[in-house]
This record gives C-alpha cells, structure tokens and sequence, in this order.
C-alpha cells in the first residue's frame, strides 16, 4: 500500500494574532519542521496544503498545494 500526507496549514491564525501558526518557534524550530520530521518517516511523499505566498514554505522543501 502507498501512503501519502498532507500537511493542513492554511488557516488565518486569527487566535494567533494574525500570525501564520506553521511558522512559530516551538522548541527552537517552526512547528511545520517538527510536524514534517514526525510525518516523513511514514509516508512515501509528504505535501504542505497552505494559502497565500508559497514562497514562505520553501525552506522545508515540501511542495506546496494551493
């Protein structure tokens, strides 16, 4: 069997104050690479879905689904 993931990071973080939640430091490091570290080890490919700019995400090395 293939398993695939998707990463859901397009909400408006408006109980964050605005601030893109897949961007905040936990631990040191954006959440969205703690969440990648933990989910690429057990799918075959691993995709972010996100709104807005892409080019925010491109440090993760994910593709990015609009």
């Amino acid at each position: 069997m293939r398993l695939f993931g998707v990463i859901l990071a397009g909400g408006e973080g408006r109980r964050m104050g605005g601030a893109d939640k897949a961007l905040l430091p936990l631990a040191g490091r954006p959440l969205l690479a703690h969440v990648r570290d933990r989910l690429e080890p057990q799918v075959e490919a691993l995709a972010l879905s996100a709104n807005g700019d892409a080019a925010r995400f491109a440090g993760f090395g994910l593709p990015v689904l609009a």
